[in-house]
């Protein structure tokens, strides 16, 4: 299956875009920087994004690629901020057309997919580093849990993106398989993934 283009304006600008994914709920307006919700009526202006700082990176909005073989486009990200780090998430649209979350952290790159929540969710107030928990059917050991923030974003997501949104974060590990986790107010996002070595990604020209 190929990636399905869907074309639209911008309410609040009158610019064309083009969106790459069926699964994109929110895009940031390249020509206003008007953050855009989408729903099954079209498009509704959100306010303006804060501008993320650029740091050294291999990826970028439109950059192209393949990973362990299969060819992805870069085309979303988001960044989490904690009292004392950062870490981005880039959204991906693959060949097929199915979308995969990468997570980049002072250079260490995962590769997650998202999962829908089947299961009872545990309470949150008993969670802690070194505690093990039932979810999906996995069992994830909890090695780093904290408070964090949804800085901003840029380019198409796969979610609804309020800037400055708390957030509880947790990073497991499940038979070998990263796990993680937030919960945000009136909803849990859970992913499961692996690391990536430095040549599983080859990007643009590498490719």
């Amino acid at each position: 299956m190929e990636m399905q283009v869907r074309e639209m304006d911008c309410p609040s600008c009158g610019g064309s875009l083009k969106l790459t994914s069926v699964y994109v709920r929110t895009t940031i307006c390249p020509y206003c920087d008007q953050t855009l919700h989408i729903d099954d009526f079209g498009l509704s202006v959100a306010g303006k994004q804060p501008k993320l700082a650029d740091y050294p990176t291999r990826f970028a909005l439109g950059r192209k690629g393949k990973i362990k073989g299969k060819n992805f486009e870069v085309v979303g990200r988001v960044r989490y901020r904690g009292e004392d780090c950062f870490w981005d998430e880039w959204y991906l649209t693959f060949e097929d057309g199915k979308p995969g979350w990468l997570t980049e952290e002072e250079g260490e790159c995962a590769l997650f997919n998202k999962e829908k929540v089947k299961s009872a969710v545990p309470d949150k107030s008993n969670l802690r580093v070194g505690k093990t928990i039932d979810l999906n059917n996995y069992k994830i050991f909890i090695t780093e849990i904290g408070e964090v923030s949804l800085e901003g974003g840029e380019g198409q997501l796969f979610f609804v993106v309020r800037p400055n949104t708390p957030l509880l974060h947790i990073d497991g590990n499940a038979g070998g398989k990263l796990v993680s986790i937030e919960f945000y107010e009136k909803e849990i996002e859970f992913h499961i993934g692996e690391s990536l070595e430095y040549e599983d990604i080859l990007i643009s020209k590498e490719a």
